[in-house]
């Protein structure tokens, strides 16, 4: 595993807050754990949560080099070896805008806690905000979901690496998640189902309430309800960790004729089960609904960047066949002429508008690019895109530059 890396935190809220103490906790000097990192940099969106970040862990004993940043992530990007990207969903696309932060990125191991977003929209997404040398290099995607018990070091999380990624950035990657946790690898096509069973702490926390519940009704004090249960769901946990199934257990404390029996009839009445199931299915696919409707987007965006490249190549068209009056000796007599310049001004008009002035498509062309047509010169013959013959004349050779068939040509005056 390497050693001596720079780890940023971009968006060190709740869980960034968590895998953060994880690391000092396991450094510090009571646990001395060999670690990959030196120093960490910890990036907040303001100076007040940097100032309570920095207070809270202003006297930890970790070895680790503790930085706070506010509103500064391509910085913190560029100084790191590693970076998390724990912002919130609906600001990624925002975050990623930033000046200089994916260029910042370039050649690093990236690792996103952030639910719904897949490794192929962060690349893309990436590569979009990239411009210069920095689309050269290649930035590594991976996808981490910790749950809320990491905030006690006791996550379950489940991680989705890219196909590309190294030994060591895998090390990297299981070190860092194991100092809150557990972890499990996994592939993209089952990474939506295991975000939601990372999320369904929430839906058992509905059935540990009406268990509360129905020991208030009963006459226990709350607070008593909840010391008993938790202890409970502590042995539950345990023996599911040791292989128990849970249809045995079920079965072991089920006597006959007893009360056990006649509250798991109560709950399978009720359909318990089936809604417990429905809740990982329903989660499951509207992550993938939103996974849809990004790559929709997506192609939206690829569509719009094509057709942009479409409207360059008329414009090249457009500006020969305008420039034909030139070269023509009758530039009057041909109306597509004016056809011609009109759609050029069009075109010029409509292509700065989708692409702004000396912008790029990532991915599918440089605009820098010169849109040459090759055509061989037409020598000693008669002018074939208007109607005026040009006859070749003793010092020089007339030659037509209209990249425009006949049959084009005519098309173009008909329309116009």
């Amino acid at each position: 595993m390497d050693s001596d890396l720079t780890l940023a935190i971009i968006g060190c809220g709740n869980m960034g807050s968590a895998i953060l103490c994880g690391i000092l906790d396991a450094t510090s000097t009571t646990n001395n754990k060999e670690s990959p990192f030196t120093r960490i940099v910890a990036c907040t969106k303001s100076q007040a949560s940097a100032d309570k970040l920095e207070s809270r862990y202003a006297r930890h004993s970790s070895q680790i080099q503790l930085d706070f940043v506010a509103g500064d992530n391509a910085t913190a990007a560029a100084q790191a070896d590693v970076v998390i990207l724990g912002c919130k969903p609906y600001l990624v696309d925002a975050v990623l805008a930033e000046k200089g932060l994916c260029d910042a990125l370039a050649g690093k191991l990236v690792v996103s806690i952030i639910a719904g977003k897949t490794i192929g929209v962060l690349v893309e997404g990436i590569a979009k905000n990239q411009s210069g040398s920095a689309t050269e290099s290649t930035t590594m995607v991976a996808r981490a979901i910790p749950n809320v018990a990491a905030s006690v070091r006791e996550s379950m999380t489940v991680i989705e690496l890219p196909d590309a990624a190294l030994q060591s950035q895998v090390k990297v990657i299981e070190w860092m998640f194991s100092q809150i946790g557990m972890v499990k690898v996994i592939g993209g096509e089952l990474f939506d189902c295991g975000s939601m069973l990372m999320a369904s702490l929430a839906t058992v926390s509905v059935a540990v309430d009406g268990i509360l519940d129905g020991c208030v009704a009963e006459g226990m004090r709350r607070a008593d309800a909840s010391e008993m249960t938790a202890q409970c769901l502590l042995g539950l946990a345990k023996m599911l960790k040791d292989g128990h199934h849970p249809a045995v257990l079920r079965e072991s404390i089920s006597s006959p004729r007893g009360c056990t029996m006649q509250g798991l009839l109560a709950v399978e009445r009720a359909g318990v089960r089936s809604a417990f199931a429905d809740s990982i299915i329903a989660g499951t696919g509207h992550l993938k609904r939103l996974q849809e409707k990004q790559l929709d987007l997506l192609r939206s965006s690829i569509r719009s960047q094509l057709a942009s490249v479409g409207l360059l190549l008329v414009l090249r068209l457009c500006h020969s066949h305008v420039s034909l009056a030139q070269r023509c000796r009758k530039p009057q007599a041909r109306p597509s002429n004016a056809f011609g310049a009109g759609l050029l001004n069009h075109c010029a008009a409509s292509t700065r508008s989708r692409i702004g002035a000396g912008s790029r498509v990532p991915g599918i062309i440089d605009q820098s690019i010169v849109f040459e047509i090759p055509r061989p010169p037409t020598r000693n013959r008669g002018c074939p895109c208007c109607a005026c013959a040009v006859r070749a004349n003793t010092e020089q050779d007339s030659i037509c530059m209209d990249p425009l068939t006949d049959r084009e040509d005519r098309e173009l005056s008909l329309v116009s």
